[in-house]
């Protein structure tokens, strides 16, 4: 089981903060599998290859062991699925591309000019349909969650409202680059836990 932090939404930033380990402050707290809050014992850590948009990167990932149930987990950064080598604005490229009426056949064909690629239309279509579930699950968080902070704001209407109009909603809410993508916000939502940052 992995949990998805919900900081270090770049590559580089990741390597930076955490070229010695996760940081302290920033270690997990609660056990994804037995639910205790604990602080979990460093665990060692393996390597991943991740590819983005524009470069190729080997980056860590820390694992974490509960004391109460002696379980493992990675916590893996928001950049990241897991078990996945693609990175999330790969995969937002795809899915952004699909939303503009773009085949899977042509957003395969243009996967070939970007790091890691070409990505299959298998694989296209695998990454649309786990993004289209995943928005269908989180809608309602979405809508609740944008609303929270833009009160004033007319959503989307209804279930299923389509990407291009949360995207362009997003792009207009979010109140900083900080924040990172809609992609990004959806896959920190859909782990069961995350590691904060405090503040």
């Amino acid at each position: 089981m992995s949990i998805v932090t919900d900081w270090n939404l770049d590559v580089k930033r990741y390597l930076q903060s955490c070229s010695d380990g996760i940081p302290e402050a920033d270690r997990p707290r609660v056990c994804p599998h037995c639910s205790e809050t604990v602080m979990l014992h460093r665990h060692g850590r393996f390597f991943r290859c991740v590819f983005t948009l524009t470069e190729r990167f080997v980056i860590p990932i820390f694992r974490f062991r509960c004391p109460q149930c002696s379980r493992t987990t990675s916590v893996l950064p928001a950049f990241l699925l897991p078990k996945q080598q693609t990175a999330v604005d790969i995969q937002e490229e795809v899915v952004r591309g699909e939303t503009h009426g773009a085949s899977r056949i042509t957003m395969a064909q243009q996967s070939a000019a970007w790091p890691g690629g070409p990505w299959s239309v298998r694989t296209i279509r695998r990454w649309c349909r786990r993004w289209k579930d995943m928005l269908s699950k989180l809608e309602d968080r979405l809508a609740a969650w944008l609303l929270s902070r833009h009160p004033q704001v007319a959503l989307p209407r209804g279930r299923g409202a389509g990407w291009s109009l949360w995207f362009a909603c997003w792009e207009r809410l979010r109140t900083s680059a900080q924040e990172g993508s809609l992609l990004h916000r959806l896959n920190r939502w859909a782990r069961p836990l995350s590691v904060t940052v405090p503040g």
